[in-house]
């Protein structure tokens, strides 16, 4: 197989909605399910210490793009792959001259906003999100986006690697999948359906089962080489279906004013190294202006 791009991460910063724009594309195909889990040993603590994923073979691998036509560009969209900072040098070596892509978002807004999906979705959590932070690292450490991105810019050619800013999503979402499109080499003027649609807004799940249940269904169906079926009922719109029927918004507290400066207080370090690797101007992060 011929992995074209793989997308990193990071969660909660817009990559669904990155993801969908590569799915739309003619020229390219994503994985089925989106988030493969492949290359990374390390993932979430609500699932677990280890990756049951990572100990697989390259034929399980492949059943994830087995609905992929014959010359579309092939990829997939984790995001623990930013995480895990061994995955970088895993993908080069499966696929050298591979197109890294990643997502960032104010890294404060960011741990808030994985911490109520957490909370009020996946249902994984009951605890403040001052208590869980204090007793899990992981909030933190996935918006250290210098420390984790360096491994890809050790590995990987500059030229290699796309990172956009959820602002820029906010702002342009058009511009983006131009860019992204050059970027991926495949036409650049296609225009993506449901461009400026919201992906993954906050809410709360009726049943947890539900959301357990559509993850279990997935691997079954790849397991069983259905990986194009599963592409096409999600298409059809039964997967969004599911979500929204078995979804209800939720008002959940915002994080203070002092806790934020308190922990973008902590970020700077981080921020201000980022800024030079990717060459952007970051000083908006500091407003808290992305939600």
């Amino acid at each position: 197989m011929k992995l074209s791009f793989v997308g990193i991460g990071a969660p909660k910063a817009g990559t669904t909605q990155l993801a969908e724009m590569i799915a739309a594309h003619p020229e390219l195909c994503l994985s089925e399910p989106k988030e493969v889990h492949y290359f990374n040993k390390i993932q979430s603590y609500i699932h677990g210490k280890d990756n049951p994923n990572f100990d697989q073979d390259l034929d399980w691998y492949q059943k994830h793009f087995a609905h992929c036509s014959a010359g579309a560009k092939i990829g997939e969209f984790s995001t623990g792959y930013m995480y895990d900072r061994n995955v970088a040098q895993r993908i080069k070596q499966l696929a050298p001259d591979v197109k890294i892509i990643a997502c960032l978002r104010e890294p404060v807004s960011r741990a808030y906003s994985q911490f109520t999906m957490h909370r009020y979705y996946l249902q994984k959590e009951n605890r403040s999100f001052e208590e869980t932070i204090a007793d899990q690292s992981e909030y933190i450490e996935k918006g250290r986006y210098y420390q984790q991105l360096m491994p890809y810019f050790e590995a990987f050619p500059k030229q290699q690697i796309f990172v956009v800013l959820l602002k820029d999503l906010k702002q342009d979402a058009a511009k983006v999948a131009r860019e992204l499109y050059a970027f991926l080499e495949v036409d650049a003027d296609f225009q993506p359906p449901n461009l400026h649609a919201r992906a993954n807004a906050a809410k709360a799940s009726k049943y947890r089962f539900i959301s357990e249940w559509m993850g279990y269904g997935a691997k079954l169906f790849v397991a069983l080489g259905l990986s194009g079926l599963l592409a096409w009922l999600k298409r059809k719109g039964l997967k969004k279906w599911i979500i929204e029927n078995n979804s209800k918004q939720v008002d959940y507290p915002q994080l203070s004013k002092r806790k934020k400066q308190e922990l973008s207080t902590f970020f700077q370090e981080d921020i201000a190294k980022l800024e030079v690797l990717i060459d952007r101007d970051l000083s908006h992060w500091k407003l808290h202006d992305e939600k």
